[in-house]
């Protein structure tokens, strides 16, 4: 298992939604030293298939369960989810919410604490 690799699995079956996905992941800034990877999985008999076999498929430690059509607009979020994970080792899976429209208040700077603050509320 590789402790400094963070891998994206994707259920994808949408070429231009795909393409927007990884564009915003491809954006989220990186914890030194760590890799990045992205499996685009495609043709799953269902998600539960897709998701296994990209679990197998990777050495990752740390690995991402998304939709292709969730867009992380939090650049930190790598950083976050990293921290929880080695502050609490005994932590196994953290979940994320999200949200259809961006309000007025979220594009007016306080986009990180928002983010923040609904990943923090998930544990």
């Amino acid at each position: 298992m590789n402790e400094e690799k963070i891998c994206f699995i994707i259920c994808t079956n949408d070429a231009f939604q795909m393409r927007e996905c990884r564009l915003y992941i491809e954006n989220l800034e990186l914890p030194k030293g760590f890799e990045l990877e992205i499996q685009e999985i495609r043709n799953a008999r269902s998600m539960a298939e897709g998701y296994n076999r990209g679990m197998h498929q990777s050495d990752a430690r740390y690995k991402i369960y998304l939709h292709q059509d969730v867009l992380i607009v939090y650049k930190r979020f790598l950083f976050e989810i990293i921290n929880i994970f080695q502050k609490q080792p005994q932590t196994g899976m953290l979940g994320m919410v999200g949200n259809t429209k961006i309000t007025k208040e979220l594009l007016h700077g306080q986009m990180e604490q928002f983010a923040l603050a609904e990943l923090v509320r998930i544990l």
